[in-house]
């Protein structure tokens, strides 16, 4: 699996080092988990439960592995004294039911389908395990010399591969650049990318990164018109550069998608507050309160200070 160019960011990426290490855990927790329904001894259990439980602080899908380990010991026990059949249904069982959190996406407004590959490292152990219980020289009528030859063949290719991708981790905007020439229709990646080129301008305007932000985020829209982030994101990126309405706009049309999203209500309480109207910044920080959001306390002591001190300017400009 390592050297599978699916799963190069295992290795090669930080934020994928999860994944190995989320491996690397529930292997030996499985093993312990079989020990102890073999002895019932103490130790091997609470063996299993320690390595779980670092599992679960590793990834959260870790959560299903009760139920892998269970479904896994009663194959074992149904098909006790058949080695094929027990290697097939470890390999099936670990690969579907730790491959089914991948495809839970509560928060993707659009429902979509697309799968992140790294995301698949853990569960692909089982997809292993089930191709190699396969004899392959019988199942295609080759000699196992052909055989061997192919596959040592086969990891060159993959170990080339992987080589080659590990040059689109260099940065953060290599990384997506990339994501979105593989999907181009996917409006996580163009939003991602779009907001790494609003990151970059931040730290140099010469690079045009604010024109290639506004291009990816549009075409993001122009994908899934009602994706509340890429209207959070184009709102960002008009605001920094001086185009205040058409970001206050992009800010209500966000609420308006997502009527809990607080980022958007936090940034227009703040931008209010500034221009000397924290009477309406209030009236935002209303709102949020009332769909249950929590607002950021530095932000409604400022606005209740700026409140409290409106009647002051107003007597002394009297004066």
């Amino acid at each position: 699996m390592l050297l599978h160019p699916g799963f190069s960011q295992a290795t090669v990426w930080l934020a994928g080092r999860n994944e190995t290490l989320l491996l690397v855990i529930l292997v030996p927790s499985f093993l312990a988990f079989v020990r102890f329904v073999e002895t019932t001894r103490p130790a091997h259990w609470w063996a299993h439960l320690g390595l779980w439980t670092l599992a679960l602080l590793t990834r959260e899908n870790a959560a299903l592995f009760p139920a892998v380990s269970l479904a896994l010991v009663a194959g074992f026990l149904a098909l006790r004294g058949f080695r094929e059949p027990r290697i097939a249904w470890f390999g099936t069982v670990w690969f579907a039911l730790l491959f089914l959190p991948v495809l839970v996406k509560p928060n993707d407004p659009a429902g979509s389908l697309d799968i992140i590959e790294i995301r698949c490292y853990t569960a692909s152990l089982g997809l292993g395990i089930l191709l190699g219980s396969v004899d392959w020289p019988k199942a295609l009528g080759l000699s196992r010399e052909t055989i061997a030859g192919t596959g040592f063949a086969l990891l060159l290719l993959c170990a080339g591969l992987s080589f080659e991708l590990t040059g689109h981790y260099r940065n953060r905007i290599t990384f997506w650049e990339r994501a979105v020439r593989d999907s181009p229709q996917s409006a996580f990646a163009r939003n991602n990318l779009g907001a790494m080129y609003f990151l970059a301008g931040r730290e140099d305007l010469a690079e045009g990164r604010w024109r290639e932000a506004e291009r990816e985020i549009k075409a993001e829209l122009s994908f899934n018109p009602l994706y509340d982030h890429a209207h959070f994101n184009l709102g960002l990126l008009y605001y920094r550069t001086g185009r205040v309405q058409e970001a206050l706009r992009l800010w209500e049309r966000t609420i308006e998608l997502r009527p809990d999203y607080a980022d958007a209500y936090a940034n227009l309480a703040v931008h209010h507050l500034r221009a000397g109207n924290p009477a309406r910044a209030a009236r935002y920080l209303g709102s949020a309160r009332r769909r249950g959001i929590a607002v950021p306390v530095p932000l409604a002591l400022a606005v209740e200070n700026a409140l409290r001190e409106e009647p002051l300017k107003g007597s002394v400009r009297n004066r």
